[in-house]
């Protein structure tokens, strides 16, 4: 179930939860959007509450909608840890190992390419973030290697999701 956590043990890297900083003109409103739910004093290699960090999420897509999560996403990768990859392949291969990098306490969620193509990948993932927060996320990732990737979602049960990358 999308903005809840498997577990309430799960926490997320500072890295990550600046990308939700980074994303706003309006810095000021971000970090008491956070604060409010117990995430201040954001530090790079710092550990917070995974499930605090889906609530202030939640109260950012209901004050300014979807699309802002998908800017979230977007600016991970300019302050997350990464698996460095040499092609979009391998990065998406090794997104797991990126996720795990950023994540701890988290043994449910997973990540995997189902299919490949000579310009897209479909990839497949288990995890209770946002379907909009994800496809920034995917969208972000690709666009390192291939400027005018899109992505789009292909299936959505639950917190099982299936996500066309196209370049």
């Amino acid at each position: 179930m999308e903005f809840k956590a498997f577990s309430e043990n799960v926490q997320v890297i500072g890295e990550v939860i600046a990308s939700f900083v980074n994303a706003f003109g309006q810095k000021d409103l971000a970090q008491k959007i956070l604060a409010k739910h117990g995430i201040e004093n954001i530090q790079n290699g710092q550990w917070y509450s995974q499930q605090n960090y889906f609530n202030a999420m939640k109260e950012l897509e209901q004050i300014i909608g979807g699309l802002m999560l998908t800017k979230i996403g977007t600016k991970i990768v300019e302050s997350a840890k990464l698996q460095g990859a040499g092609n979009i392949f391998d990065f998406f291969d090794k997104i797991g190992v990126s996720y795990n990098m950023n994540h701890r306490g988290d043994t449910l969620s997973y990540y995997k390419v189902i299919e490949k193509g000579d310009n897209y990948l479909i990839i497949e993932t288990n995890n209770p973030y946002p379907d909009s927060f994800d496809r920034g996320l995917y969208e972000g990732f690709a666009k390192q290697f291939h400027p005018h990737a899109a992505v789009s979602t292909v299936k959505k049960e639950n917190d099982l999701r299936q996500y066309r990358v196209k370049w």
